[in-house]
């Protein structure tokens, strides 16, 4: 069921930032990338927004399990970019870039991209990204979805990652309007977007990299093939992490966990 009051309040936020788009809100869903998904496959026209106060069945990459209570951002959009176009591959890093940016910009919060889908603040995880796609011939549609800790407690979050996970509450003190803040991501979002369409990830990635996590640290990259240690030494054109191993390689990770080793 639409909550039509919710709505009207982030597309409020959304025509004061001259963003004229179609925004499903709803109570509840199992997943908004779901909700999303249908609507692209309908028809419905790139920055279509779904949001939800809750998900049942929330995700994020390798179908891992996203805790979605209230207090949370969940928010998914539609994007129709050409099928063919070069570094594609590399569209989380970009949705991840417009997070961060909202959070810097307008929160004056250090949010920092960890690759490939994350966001950090002073090493916590404060959001995550979820892209899906279908790059068919008649009907090509990625669905970027967003999860943020916006209004949590410590408390809020179980007990395994309260040391892992920040919520732009504690990070600023200060209360936080989640129909605000979803229209400020999805502002940087559609603008981050524009930008990659218009001139490429290579001409993104000088920025991504001032603000990405780990760059130069010593790390430990999670493959399908197993660990990898070594340092990272940024990300490519294309979106893939640049490791150099202890003998000097240099890899090209295109998927994997990276995570900061403890010296």
């Amino acid at each position: 069921m639409s909550s039509n009051s919710y709505a009207e309040e982030i597309q409020h936020h959304l025509v004061s930032r001259r963003r004229d788009v179609t925004v499903l809100a709803l109570e509840e869903t199992d997943s908004t990338n779901d909700e999303a998904r249908d609507l692209a496959e309908k028809g419905f026209p790139e920055g279509t927004l779904v949001v939800a106060k809750r998900q049942r069945r929330g995700r994020g990459r390798m179908g891992r399990r996203w805790t979605s209570p209230e207090g949370g951002v969940f928010m998914s959009i539609v994007l129709r970019p050409p099928r063919h176009l070069p570094g594609l591959s590399a569209l989380p890093l970009v949705v991840g870039y417009g997070v961060a940016r909202a959070l810097r910009e307008e929160y004056d919060v250090p949010a920092m991209i960890k690759w490939p889908n994350d966001v950090l603040v002073r090493g916590r995880k404060i959001a995550g990204i979820l892209c899906e796609s279908a790059l068919g011939q008649t009907n090509c549609w990625v669905v970027a979805g967003i999860g943020i800790n916006a209004t949590m407690t410590s408390q809020d979050f179980p007990q395994e990652i309260q040391g892992l996970a920040t919520s732009l509450f504690l990070e600023t003190g200060i209360p936080v309007s989640i129909p605000a803040l979803i229209a400020s991501v999805h502002d940087r979002v559609m603008q981050s977007y524009s930008a990659f369409l218009d001139r490429g990830f290579a001409a993104l990635l000088p920025t991504i990299l001032q603000i990405s996590a780990y760059v130069g640290g010593s790390v430990t990259v999670s493959t399908p093939a197993g660990p990898l240690v070594g340092k990272m030494l940024g990300i490519d054109q294309e979106g893939l992490l640049l490791l150099e191993l202890p003998n000097n390689d240099v890899r090209r990770i295109p998927a994997g966990d990276v995570s900061l080793r403890k010296s």
